[in-house]
């Protein structure tokens, strides 16, 4: 059945897996029924050897017979010997019993999880891919496949800038559909978005490679849009992804635009403000907390994936996303195993090295219009208060420093009750409306 499920996965890596369950249950198939039958075997030599010794049966008078009934000593001795012999192996039958119908049960439990973990990964392979493949040629000289989604507006969406969307390695298409809808309905313009390796219906990320920021422009030439006029927006830490790549080839950029892009590590910072760390403290924190992730992480790879177990942990409903049809789409990808192996080597790199401070050093090529659009809640306690505070003016010092000094606009907040940082997935229509309003 495992091998079953596994067929049903569409991934070569699940072929092997796929043969060796097929092979371990003909083996154990095998063996029932030679045990059964040589059971069969025994049962009947039994049989046969009760009817023998019934027709067999010694003569009365040739019987050996004891003066007043008595035993011989040695005969009380085997006697003995065999009660307690009997005894001792009826103590150790029951046990034995007793661990063979324990591990009986483990093993179906076992079985059952096992069998579950490949229906729930077979099932995340049934959805359509909303985007389109292309095979890209990476600096190294491989050649992995990219799932893109771009949008062509015939009338007058050729006459500006295409919007290009960057996000992590945990978004991708089906988070950017309702944006980029809207964007093309409401406003006419063109853009794109494509899911990063080990995501979505991309291929995995090389194993000679240190991160995904290297696919972008192979994927711009393999689109033939190395000429087209482009404006980056970078969702949360995808500004990181966005920010390097209008700094290795600005020619083709217009402008900049950051969506509640936070600096690397902020959570740590503001968890050093509140209880007055000192660098030391801090960097005994980071580590308790990705140690944490990790172990977490690991769980998720041996034990959640593979038990069918994920499903348990992320809700299958979010009342945010939008649309609705597409939010079965995203979870299904959050259910692979490919996604967390490459979020578990991650976390080992952030680990292993200091935060990345690229975001708050860095700056655009001089002139590039620069915009965002941030969260500004206001929190219902003092600690939520204060934190939301100092979030608010990292992140606006960043965005001041990456623009030169000074945004070409003033920043926008999304302040509804409602808000967080998933603005651009919850809330589409109004992100592009506040996108365009700027003016690019």
């Amino acid at each position: 059945m495992c091998g079953v499920g596994y067929a049903f996965t569409p991934k070569s890596d699940t072929s092997a897996i796929q043969f060796l369950s097929f092979v371990v249950g003909m083996i154990n198939l095998a063996a029932f029924f030679c045990l059964h039958r040589n059971r069969f075997r025994e049962s009947l030599i039994l049989q046969s050897d009760d009817n023998a010794n019934k027709d067999v049966a010694a003569p009365a008078h040739e019987l050996p017979t004891f003066a007043d009934g008595a035993e011989p000593a040695s005969t009380n001795l085997i006697s003995r010997h065999a009660r307690r012999s009997t005894r001792g192996s009826r103590f150790c039958f029951s046990f034995c019993r007793i661990i063979n119908r324990f591990l009986k049960v483990v093993h179906w439990a076992m079985s059952i999880l096992f069998i579950s973990g490949t229906i729930t990964l077979a099932l995340t392979y049934r959805f359509s891919n909303p985007g389109k493949r292309i095979q890209v040629k990476l600096p190294t000289g491989q050649t992995p496949a990219v799932n893109y989604h771009c949008t062509t507006v015939p009338a007058n969406g050729s006459l500006y800038p295409t919007f290009w969307f960057e996000s992590t390695d945990a978004h991708g298409i089906g988070d950017f559909l309702g944006l980029q809808h809207y964007l093309a309905i409401d406003h006419g313009r063109n853009s794109c978005s494509y899911d990063p390796p080990n995501w979505g219906h991309s291929d995995n990320l090389p194993a000679n490679l240190p991160n995904t920021t290297g696919y972008f422009y192979p994927l711009i030439e393999a689109l033939g849009k190395q000429n087209e006029e482009k404006i980056m927006v970078g969702w949360g830490g995808g500004a990181y992804s966005a920010l390097r790549h209008i700094n290795e080839n600005p020619s083709s950029i217009k402008a900049f635009v950051a969506l509640d892009t936070s600096p690397d590590g902020i959570e740590w910072y503001d968890i050093q403000r509140k209880n007055n760390w000192n660098e030391q403290q801090l960097f005994d924190y980071k580590k308790i907390d990705l140690d944490g992730r990790v172990f977490l992480t690991k769980v998720i790879l041996t034990l959640g994936i593979p038990w069918g177990l994920m499903p348990i942990f992320i809700p299958d409903y979010s009342p945010g996303y939008f649309d609705q049809s597409l939010y079965p789409y995203y979870r299904a990808q959050s259910f692979k195993e490919d996604f967390w192996a490459l979020q578990y080597f991650s976390l080992l790199e952030i680990r292993s090295n200091p935060i990345d401070d690229y975001l708050v050093t860095a700056t655009v090529p001089l002139g590039l219009p620069t915009f965002t659009i941030m969260t500004d809640l206001l929190g219902n306690t003092t600690d939520e208060k204060a934190s939301n505070k100092y979030y608010k003016e990292q992140k606006l010092a960043m965005m001041a420093h990456i623009a030169g000094g000074k945004l070409t606009k003033e920043a926008k907040f999304c302040t509804d009750w409602n808000c967080t940082q998933g603005f651009p997935v919850d809330k589409p229509q109004w992100t592009a409306r506040e996108i365009v309003e700027f003016g690019i």
